[in-house]
């Protein structure tokens, strides 16, 4: 996961002009590994997420992080107070992204940065077995309400949400350490394939293993 949140806080740090002395709130944050990261910007770090135990495993490593348990439906914070907000790989376990999107548009500044990336439903791996409707599809290791996102549906809930300048790519070479059952036997062929995927720009953009989406308020 070290390579993968590197990869990720380089295409954020793409999107932040400004890199001190703003808010940052890190939505879906677990246990605050990638959270930390955003401590480099010198700015007022948040991390929410609705799991209690993770929150606390969070707080324990990375105490100088604002944690707290929050539904992101409908956050504790006031209205236009982050310049940055970011669904840490959440999005796709919402079947309907109009509420998430919604309030994170309320905490949000005006022009301020929306960040996200999620499994892509494109991706030959993902289309294959994550698919809630692929005859291939495995369970293991997913929970009931996850399922990869589609560049359109991204872009059509931005559009909806009134979001602007929204971008949403393909990146890859996003290796896999481990999986559980069955599918750890398609951990290093899977690795290889995503690492070919990078090389290639209009493969990568369109298949990549996550999608990426930068919009403003």
């Amino acid at each position: 996961k070290k390579k993968c949140f590197e990869k990720l806080f380089i295409e954020l740090s793409k999107f932040i002009i400004d890199k001190e002395r703003i808010n940052i709130i890190d939505l879906g944050c677990g246990t605050g590994n990638f959270t930390a990261k955003l401590l480099s910007f010198k700015s007022e770090i948040y991390g929410c997420d609705v799991s209690e135990k993770s929150i606390k495993v969070a707080k324990k490593l990375h105490p100088k992080v604002n944690f707290s348990v929050q539904n992101i439906e409908k956050l504790s914070f006031e209205d236009n107070y982050f310049d940055v907000v970011i669904f840490s790989g959440v999005l796709h376990h919402f079947e309907n992204l109009n509420p998430p999107l919604l309030e994170a548009f309320r905490v949000l500044k005006k022009d301020g940065v929306l960040f996200s990336y999620d499994t892509n439903l494109f991706n030959p791996f993902y289309w294959l077995l994550r698919r809630k409707n692929s005859i291939f599809y495995v369970s293991a290791g997913v929970t009931a309400n996850e399922e990869p996102l589609s560049k359109k549906k991204i872009i059509n809930a931005m559009q909806s949400q009134k979001f602007k300048n929204i971008k949403v790519y393909g990146i890859s070479s996003m290796p896999l350490e481990s999986v559980p059952g069955k599918l750890s036997f398609f951990v290093p062929l899977y690795n290889l394939l995503d690492y070919l995927l990078d090389i290639v720009p209009f493969v990568r953009n369109n298949i990549g293993s996550f999608l990426i989406t930068k919009a403003n308020k």
